[in-house]
């Protein structure tokens, strides 16, 4: 097998939609705990469920995901969305379907009937100019405005202690939720990862999109001996471990979206120890 050894592809991640989203940093609860000013304002942020969707951002005119590739949604499913406000939020049906939801937003030929499972979970909008839980009341208007059930404002609730933040994080994952996202309340819309925007989970884990392998070297010679990927913030790095050996023979493509865990990150910047866990098919793999 012959793999493709450079680190960067810049085909990848290049559409300017990529360029306009706002990405959350992300911390384990354990850590969390640690960091004693964030703790103390925790009262400045809104918490919401960290739903395992696929991203979906609504321009006023198209439906896309998060790298611009269009969403062919049946006609009627955005025929009620705003011309001159975007929306962004997850496609969603509910805890632990992320594959079904998978299969149903990447025909390119919607099947009418499986797109009525599928949920527009709306949580921002790059176009208001304003800070975070007041952006979350004019989405509010507007989802009362359309008035569709497939269209709903992903819930937020205030947070006082680490205690709640704790037991919020805990009911989630007891009913197959993933984790709970913290947005600072008077956050303006910046592109980007951002500190103020914190995904919370029992650990460390994000995406990152395969852009070239490295060759194996002993046991795995002829065979994938990492990945080499890129984040959304355009941060390259190798993950070299969590690879079963079908998956070292077979290795996740070039352009596909692969999920990994970590612990923290490097003096530069980069997730330390990251691990494989699985590739991610979405309409952007």
């Amino acid at each position: 097998m012959l793999f493709a050894l450079g680190p960067f592809n810049p085909a990848v991640a290049s559409d300017p939609v990529a360029y306009k989203l706002m990405h959350a940093s992300s911390i384990n609860i354990d850590m969390l705990e640690q960091e004693e000013e964030l703790v103390q304002q925790l009262k400045s942020y809104l918490a919401s469920e960290k739903l395992d969707g696929i991203r979906a951002v609504w321009t006023g005119e198209t439906l896309v995901t998060r790298q611009g590739n269009p969403i062919f949604a049946p006609p009627w499913f955005v025929e009620h969305l705003p011309k001159d406000t975007w929306l962004e939020g997850e496609l969603w049906i509910e805890r632990q379907q992320f594959q079904l939801l998978s299969s149903i937003v990447r025909d390119r030929h919607p099947n009418e009937k499986e797109w009525q499972r599928v949920k527009f979970m709306v949580f921002d909008s790059p176009s208001i100019k304003a800070p975070f839980q007041d952006r979350v009341l004019t989405l509010k208007t507007h989802i009362q405005t359309i008035n569709q059930p497939y269209i709903q404002l992903l819930p937020q609730h205030d947070i006082a202690s680490i205690t709640e933040l704790e037991q919020l994080l805990e009911t989630i994952r007891s009913q197959g939720g993933e984790g709970v996202m913290l947005h600072r309340k008077d956050n303006l819309y910046h592109p980007g990862r951002n500190q103020n925007l914190i995904k919370v989970k029992p650990y460390q884990d994000d995406e990152a999109v395969v852009i070239g392998y490295v060759p194996g070297k002993g046991k795995y010679h002829g065979l994938m001996g990492a990945v080499w990927v890129i984040t959304s913030d355009n941060r390259k790095f190798k993950i070299g471990s969590g690879f079963s050996d079908h998956d070292r023979q077979y290795p996740p493509p070039i352009g596909a979206t692969v999920h990994y865990r970590f612990n923290g990150y490097t003096a530069s910047g980069l997730p330390r120890f990251a691990r494989f866990l699985r590739v991610r098919n979405s309409p952007d793999s």
